[in-house]
């Protein structure tokens, strides 16, 4: 299952030039056994609000 999520991802940010956020929507994606499936290049960022999300957002894209 976790594949389709990486294919998914990879329709976002095709090169290694390429920058972007994908949002896991569901807290099974905070497990750390799911965790250590994300590819090295992925900062995971838990948020627990719309607030949050709107500002880590915003600090993802400052200075790119």
């Amino acid at each position: 299952g976790f594949t389709r999520v990486l294919q998914a991802a990879g329709r976002v940010i095709r090169s290694e030039k390429d920058e972007g956020v994908v949002c896991l929507v569901d807290s099974r994606y905070g497990e750390i056994g799911y965790q250590k499936l994300f590819p090295s290049q992925w900062q995971p960022h838990k948020v627990l609000s719309a607030t949050s999300l709107r500002h880590s957002l915003a600090d993802f894209w400052v200075g790119r």
